[in-house]
């Protein structure tokens, strides 16, 4: 009996003693820890989207059709607050860079791709990345793939 006692007293957790709390340096180190890891991370998707993007042959058919829906929206898009700096569409991945002025650039992104997907009958997956001087690229994905992933 007071084996089986011990044996269901060891698959219970153990309770282990609270973390003390971080002094004011230790916090401060751990946000730029944190900051550090996310450009990081943000750097590493940036970099596998523009190489995905890079290696890209068009597909001349999905490129053009794709291309004139996009520049059929932007011109449709009275309220659209943006500048399109540039626009290339090549087998399963588009590039947009958007210099979007006085809106965030999270809005900007999303309603261009909502847009276009509607304009296409089909959402397209999409990502975006905005550098130091506001300008951000938007890169939109074929239906049926998918965006690029860091390795």
């Amino acid at each position: 009996m007071a084996l089986d006692y011990r044996l269901r007293s060891l698959e219970e957790p153990i309770e282990s003693e609270p973390d003390p709390p971080l002094t004011k340096e230790e916090a401060e180190r751990q946000v730029q820890i944190e900051e550090d890891e996310e450009a990081e991370r943000i750097q590493a998707e940036q970099a596998a989207l523009n190489a995905a993007y890079e290696a890209e042959i068009a597909d001349q058919e999905w490129a053009v059709q794709t291309t004139s829906d996009i520049e059929g929206v932007i011109a449709g898009a009275a309220e659209f607050a943006a500048t399109v700096v540039g626009l290339d569409c090549r087998a399963t991945l588009c590039r947009i860079e958007i210099d979007a002025k006085d809106r965030p650039s999270s809005e900007v992104a999303s309603e261009l791709s909502r847009e276009i997907g509607a304009a296409q009958d089909q959402p397209m997956a999409g990502a975006y990345i905005t550098d130091a001087d506001g300008r951000t690229v938007l890169f939109l994905v074929r239906d049926g793939y998918e965006l690029p992933s860091p390795p």
